[in-house]
């Protein structure tokens, strides 16, 4: 059975509604903004819907109960396995859930949550939550061998290039679930200049140029 879904989208997860004919999977948008839903699948039919959105890795718990990852947080809700719906609005049922969201490397986005549940709907997981934005101090090491911290705000920031004659710097901070923001620093002056917002190519390529 082919699943549609717009470009750059991916399907994972898959988990089967015990005793019906639908498949619960999640839809990842693979794109700058990593972002994902929770959708239905009835294998007889062919029919696919959304069950819920900001929502990965979902699991149906036998009684009636859809839990998903959202955002470093297990979520609960009631669940209709025959009509593939929710019940009711989700909510948080286990805080710091261990998921494999905002990564440094963006290829260990995959949305998976480190949880498992057993069918008397004992639970296990790992701790940890979402990985954080780490604030960085940009440092430098002088050609005498001398190091020293920049007069830079620190912050989460991801990349860095530095002009030929190393008077400028091209920082860029943020993650692929914030957004990517592109700023130039003055060395001299100590002036940081907020240069807007920039998908993470276009802003890598930026201090590359300034690099070179």
């Amino acid at each position: 059975m082919e699943i549609d879904l717009p470009e750059d989208w991916r399907l994972a997860h898959p988990a089967p509604v015990h005793g019906t004919s639908l498949v619960l999977f999640s839809a990842l948008d693979f794109s700058e903004q990593f972002v994902g839903e929770v959708r239905a699948v009835d294998l007889e039919s062919g029919e696919q819907w959304l069950v819920v959105e900001d929502a990965m890795d979902p699991e149906f718990v036998e009684g009636g109960y859809l839990v998903f990852m959202r955002s470093g947080t297990l979520m609960g809700v009631g669940f209709d396995p025959r009509r593939g719906r929710m019940l009711g609005t989700p909510v948080a049922a286990v805080d710091s859930v261990m998921h494999s969201i905002r990564m440094p490397n963006t290829g260990g986005d995959t949305g998976t949550g480190q949880y498992a549940l057993s069918r008397t709907v004992n639970l296990v997981y790992a701790a940890g939550g979402a990985y954080p934005l780490r604030s960085r101090n940009i440092i430098r090491r002088a050609p005498d061998g001398v190091i020293d911290t920049l007069d830079v705000e620190a912050g989460p920031w991801t990349d860095v290039g530095v002009d030929r004659r190393g008077g400028r710097l091209a920082l860029v901070r943020g993650s692929r679930a914030t957004g990517w923001e592109l700023f130039l620093h003055d060395l001299e002056r100590g002036i940081t200049q907020p240069l807007g917002n920039a998908e993470i190519s276009g802003a890598r390529a930026y201090c590359c140029l300034l690099y070179t």
